[in-house]
């Protein structure tokens, strides 16, 4: 993610300065072309909420019938 300053200038022009690196995420190397809305900045511009993928995969384990578990059937 970059950041570019800006100086507003008259009649409503304004000119950009050098772009500076902000963050760095790997949010555009997901498999989608449609990336622009993966995030979002807050209203105070401060921060970023990022939809991302986690680098480790994990396991997930499904209970099912887990009362029957509790009452101490197999």
């Amino acid at each position: 993610m970059m950041a570019v300053s800006v100086k507003a200038g008259v009649n409503g022009s304004f000119t950009p300065g050098e772009p500076q690196p902000l963050f760095e995420h790997g949010m555009w190397k997901m498999n989608s072309p449609n990336n622009w809305w993966r995030y979002s900045p807050a209203p105070d511009g401060q921060r970023f909420l990022v939809l991302s993928r986690p680098d480790v995969q994990e396991t997930i384990h499904v209970l099912s019938d887990w009362t029957q578990m509790l009452r101490g059937k197999p």
